[in-house]
């Protein structure tokens, strides 16, 4: 990984369940506890105008994503709670909403 790369991962803002606002190009960062058991995993659902960049699951039972918004617009992107043998069956549901801005300079 280049540093300027590595430098752009490390400049995110964590997202909170409900309502954010971001601007376009901007690295957002989700965190969910996942428990130990190994039964359920998260499973993240993003729409068009935003980019997958990077998961993990850590040590200590959190389940990270950053993503991009790479276009202007509203999102809503949920993460579900599945069971690993069973994926239609949804535990648990978390939605974030993204109301993205234009970047200064940038017309979108």
């Amino acid at each position: 990984m280049n540093s300027k790369m590595h430098s752009a991962l490390a400049a995110w803002t964590l997202l909170l369940p409900g309502y954010n606002q971001c601007t376009v190009g901007q690295i957002l960062r989700i965190e969910l506890d996942e428990v130990a058991d190994g039964r359920f995993t998260w499973k993240l659902n993003i729409p068009v105008g935003i980019k997958h960049i990077k998961d993990s699951v850590d040590e200590d039972h959190k389940h990270r994503w950053l993503i991009e918004v790479v276009q202007a617009g509203r999102y809503k992107i949920a993460v579900d709670y599945i069971d690993k043998k069973r994926m239609y069956r949804i535990k648990k549901r978390v939605i974030f909403e993204i109301e993205a801005l234009p970047a200064p300079g940038r017309d979108e």
